[in-house]
């Protein structure tokens, strides 16, 4: 299939990520899917992480430039020889740019000439990306960017808060203590009523010192964490040695393999603060997920902050620990025009030390992360306030969320 990209953003568009989710699919039940992106050679850089995630989602991606094509070679089309008939899909461009009406077609001979200017594009016109841009490269099987050149995307997300806690990892389960063994009976009532056995495989997105992961895996050994901190890593890997580990970003992070259960828990999406970052992180979760895999989300919930909500603006909490004693006093803002809540944490150590903490959240209503949830795959199986998962008026602080990646029952966009 062609991409000709001039047609705006329609790889972000609503018809976009639900024919992206198709294609993965796709590639789940075994198919291989080739992409020409054409563009012209001044707007390169404008398809660069697209082509980047595809590439790594396991699409066969090459990039075709307008000004070396003749006319009948930039349209988009589709041949999906992956259905019960082949078909063909295709529309012209206008000359801004701008798709025509579209058309389909089970014709032989449509079929057959569609194909055979896939075929001399791929070989004759397109080229690999590690071509087009001189900061990517293949490592061992995956195309990133070379570490020595301009990067594609900005730090990991979670890489760019302030939080003192980060850099003592025990205190970070002493301060948090409170709610691993709630959260660890939440996740397993989930399992009780979602899953008809008890998961084997599970992923902990945005894992941390891995407190209630280490619970969980006394039921599902093969459990793994990711989280973008490298001290929370290696002190968990210290900890907790029979759990799989690895640093890195959420956004591009890729095991090589699925898992039966995702977890995404302890606000973790809320770092990923612009649509296109949620996007991308939901893409790489779906990397890892096949179909029926369950998804436990637990996030802010944006709802508490209106009137009715139970989220305090302001509270104070003490610590009383050998290496950090004081008080920390916690104030959140919300920024209306960003979607913000913006959290500083203010420290008054025994110690006579004031440091400030601060970082960042995505705010997102329930309606609003089950739309992105529904664009990317998943059927949400129930939102709640509450670790004993009662029904309510999701007025608590954390909305929790189960929801099954269901991918391969969708059938591409025409």
């Amino acid at each position: 299939m062609t991409s000709y990209v001039n047609i705006g953003q329609w790889w972000k568009s609503e018809p976009g990520r639900r024919y992206y989710v198709a294609n993965l699919a796709a590639l789940n039940r075994g198919a291989t899917v080739r992409r020409v992106f054409i563009t012209r050679k001044q707007l390169k850089d404008e398809i660069k992480q697209e082509v980047l995630a595809q590439t790594n989602d396991g699409i066969d991606v090459r990039v075709a430039f307008e000004e070396d094509l003749a006319s009948d070679r930039q349209l988009n089309f589709s041949v999906l020889h992956d259905t019960k008939q082949p078909v063909v899909t295709w529309s012209s461009l206008t000359p801004s740019g701008g798709a025509s009406e579209g058309h389909l077609s089970f014709n032989e001979a449509d079929i057959q000439r569609h194909l055979e200017i896939f075929e001399s594009l791929w070989h004759h016109k397109a080229v690999e990306p590690t071509r087009v841009w001189n900061d990517l490269r293949i490592s061992e099987g995956k195309l990133e960017v070379d570490s020595s050149k301009a990067p594609i995307l900005p730090p990991a997300l979670g890489t760019e808060v302030r939080n003192i806690l980060y850099s003592k990892p025990e205190l970070y389960d002493v301060f948090h203590a409170a709610r691993f063994v709630p959260l660890s009976n939440m996740i397993h009532e989930v399992f009780r009523r979602y899953c008809s056995k008890m998961p084997t495989s599970l992923l902990d997105v945005g894992c941390g010192t891995c407190a209630y992961l280490s619970v969980l895996e006394k039921d599902i050994h093969d459990s793994w964490g990711i989280d973008a901190q490298k001290s929370m890593i290696d002190y968990a890997t210290l900890k907790h040695p029979t759990l799989r580990l690895k640093v890195g970003d959420m956004r591009t992070m890729d095991l090589g393999r699925t898992f039966d259960c995702v977890l995404c828990v302890g606000w973790v999406l809320n770092y990923a603060t612009r649509n296109s970052d949620i996007d991308v992180t939901l893409r790489s979760i779906v990397r890892h997920c096949h179909k029926d895999s369950l998804l436990i989300l637990e996030l802010i919930n944006a709802a508490s902050l209106l009137p009715g909500g139970k989220r305090n603006t302001t509270e104070t909490v003490g610590v009383n620990h050998a290496t950090l004693a004081g008080e920390a006093t916690t104030i959140f803002e919300f920024d209306r025009e960003n979607q913000l809540l913006r959290r500083t944490r203010k420290w008054k150590l025994h110690d006579g030390s004031n440091p400030t903490d601060y970082c960042s959240f995505r705010m997102l209503f329930p309606s609003e992360i089950e739309h992105f949830l529904e664009e990317h795959g998943f059927r949400v199986l129930q939102s709640f306030d509450n670790h004993e998962l009662k029904p309510g008026d999701l007025i608590g602080e954390s909305l929790f969320i189960a929801a099954r990646y269901c991918a391969t029952t969708l059938q591409p966009l025409h």
